[in-house]
């Protein structure tokens, strides 16, 4: 299993509940190749003390077919309040799987 945190800066308020509406979807490649592709989930702002500064964290399970080498993970944001422009958002870390 893999933990990973990041945190999203300035999401944009809903006006009626100054919550955020983002979704977060996670992604695993290999050689520059997607083989894996969580789904979108919606992010629970719930408990947040900081709307500019929005903790989120999960886990991927990796399983055990994996071929060792390099892979990317990378997560992808989107808030549905944002300009156009400004609508998705990614970060990615490289890591190794060892045998």
């Amino acid at each position: 299993m893999m933990d990973y945190g990041v945190v999203i800066y300035n999401a944009q308020l809903d006006k009626s509940t100054q919550k955020p509406r983002l979704n977060t979807q996670v992604r695993l490649f290999r050689n520059g190749r997607q083989v894996f592709a969580g789904g979108e989930r919606p992010f629970d702002a719930t408990n947040q003390t900081d709307v500019k500064r929005l903790a989120a964290s999960g886990a991927l399970i990796l399983g055990t077919d994996l071929t060792p080498g390099e892979y990317v993970l990378q997560l992808v944001v989107t808030d549905s309040l944002a300009d156009r422009k400004y609508r998705t958002v990614t970060q990615w870390m490289d890591f190794d799987i060892l045998k």
